[in-house]
């Protein structure tokens, strides 16, 4: 709704910076529902309008920068999201100092751009660090510091170290399903992510198909079928099965 009414003051310079926030606010939203192509669609708008902008109101660059950074990261744009980040980090570190909560989502983010670029040793340390400050302060058993975990969880899983990775999850999705219930996109995620652990351990194949089979549903059910993050799952699904040589 916000975003019909600013597109009517398109024109108005002092206006722009308004509507720049909420097609940005959009394409994040398009980011978790994991509609990637639209996300693109909204940031395309986002960029054109700064390039033809004289002076700008209303743009709050830090917060800009913590909310971007995650969907950068699932678009791929890895070297825009790397120098998003260090700015970030910088800022946040001199403002509000080196063990501050606000470094926690984009130390979640440093880390996990960190470990795609494969580098597990440096993705780790960044990991532990944002997670010492979630836990200083929310403690293990918050919601604030599952993404901590979450992250330590997929570190281990890449090495190998498959019990560590089933324990950090664990701690997530405790967590996220006494906040949220069962039935959350974010619980589902964790779900599935234990799954796949589980099934890499080499864990009954019952109970790995039964929870990847349960994550599916939730998606599907919140997100629809035609979701790309219902297709991945259903990707670990079709791992199990073809492990099971069940191919039908």
């Amino acid at each position: 709704q916000a975003l019909k009414i600013l597109e009517e003051f398109r024109k108005e310079e002092n206006k722009k910076g308004y509507l720049v926030n909420a097609i940005e606010t959009e394409a994040t939203l398009f980011g978790i529902k994991g509609l990637y192509d639209e996300a693109e669609d909204a940031l395309d708008r986002s960029s054109k309008i700064l390039a033809g902008a004289d002076h700008l109101t209303g743009i709050d660059d830090l917060a800009t920068a913590k909310e971007l950074s995650s969907l950068l990261i699932q678009l791929g744009r890895y070297a825009d999201t790397e120098e998003l980040l260090d700015g970030l980090i910088t800022e946040y570190e001199k403002l509000y100092g080196k063990a501050s909560i606000r470094l926690i989502e984009p130390l979640v983010n440093k880390g996990r751009l960190t470990l795609l670029k494969g580098d597990y040793t440096e993705a780790d340390k960044i990991a532990l660090r944002a997670n010492q400050i979630a836990v200083s302060v929310y403690t293990e058993k918050s919601t604030k510091t599952a993404p901590t975990q979450k992250l330590l969880s997929d570190i281990d899983y890449t090495i190998g170290d498959y019990d560590k990775a089933e324990d950090n999850i664990i701690k997530a999705l405790a967590s996220q399903e006494k906040q949220f219930g069962r039935k959350h996109i974010e619980v589902a995620k964790s779900i599935s992510q234990l799954s796949l652990i589980k099934f890499y351990k080499g864990d009954n194949k019952k109970e790995v198909e039964k929870l990847m089979l349960e994550s599916r549903d939730i998606m599907g059910e919140l997100l629809g079928k035609g979701n790309p993050q219902y297709a991945e799952i259903l990707k670990n699904v079709a791992i199990v099965y073809i492990s099971e040589k069940r191919f039908d």
